[in-house]
């Protein structure tokens, strides 16, 4: 999620058992719980999960993605790791709900030394990675950690065009403070996948999808947001209030894509 990942208040996006946070994928859905999966599903089906796989999943907030790893894909070798240690025992207590076992740690996405060198086939980065500081050491760390043949997929954000003037650079700027993104994190399509290939990676497959998630999830906050308003008149609504109008933003501008990809490790 783009504005303040750390502190969201999930359920005032999914209204009923879901916990999702990411910003959907709004090819088809209407409903956010529905988007959300979606979106899980392009990442699920883009890494080829396979139940055999060890999978780490990094940055899972509520825990919604290690459910739909499970009970979706059928992986039983799984370990999450999320830096909130709110969001960590959110996670396990739904997980203990469900009869689950799943090893859950506190932690950040870009501090892995505690993992053995290739113990995953798969290392999953759900609508987070662009939070990730430094993000090149989180794929340096994810090279390390996955087996020959083992695969990162993630979702993202890249430019579409550089600014062009000074007011261009400060709003796309102002935009990334608001959305907790470091700037180096912005980078072109080419220097994204020159970063992965500097580290390793082979097969690289980027494809953009933002014309299903931007547009969509900035609607879905634009008819709710009068109705929710007023029965949660909290600040966690408007911050989810912000990332539709920035989104809406972003959307009308084509600064940024928001990029399905993943890559190999020969």
């Amino acid at each position: 999620m783009l504005i303040n990942p750390y502190a969201l208040d999930h359920a005032l996006l999914n209204q009923g058992e879901t916990r999702w946070g990411n910003l959907g994928y709004w090819a088809t859905a209407t409903r956010y719980p529905i988007a959300a999966a979606a979106l899980a599903q392009q990442l699920g089906d883009a890494a080829n999960l396979q139940p055999t796989d060890h999978v780490l999943d990094l940055a899972f907030g509520a825990g919604e993605s290690l459910l739909f790893w499970r009970e979706h894909y059928g992986i039983t070798h799984l370990v999450g790791q999320e830096l909130l240690a709110s969001q960590v025992q959110v996670a396990r207590q739904r997980l203990i709900v469900r009869h689950l076992l799943c090893n859950v740690l506190c932690g950040s996405a870009t501090q892995l030394e505690h993992f053995a060198s290739a113990s995953f086939n798969k290392v999953l980065a759900l609508d987070s990675a662009y939070h990730f500081q430094p993000r090149e050491q989180f794929f340096r760390q994810s090279y390390q950690l996955l087996k020959s043949g083992g695969r990162l997929a993630l979702t993202d954000l890249a430019l579409a065009q550089f600014p062009r003037n000074n007011i261009s650079y400060a709003m796309l700027h102002l935009a990334a403070f608001a959305a907790a993104i470091p700037p180096a994190n912005l980078l072109s399509i080419a220097a994204y996948r020159q970063q992965l290939e500097q580290v390793g990676f082979v097969n690289i497959q980027i494809q953009p999808i933002e014309a299903h998630v931007f547009a969509g999830f900035a609607h879905f906050i634009a008819q709710h947001a009068r109705t929710y308003l007023l029965i949660w008149p909290r600040l966690s609504w408007g911050k989810l209030l912000g990332t539709g109008l920035l989104l809406r933003w972003l959307a009308r501008h084509d600064w940024l894509h928001y990029l399905l990809i993943t890559a190999d490790k020969p």
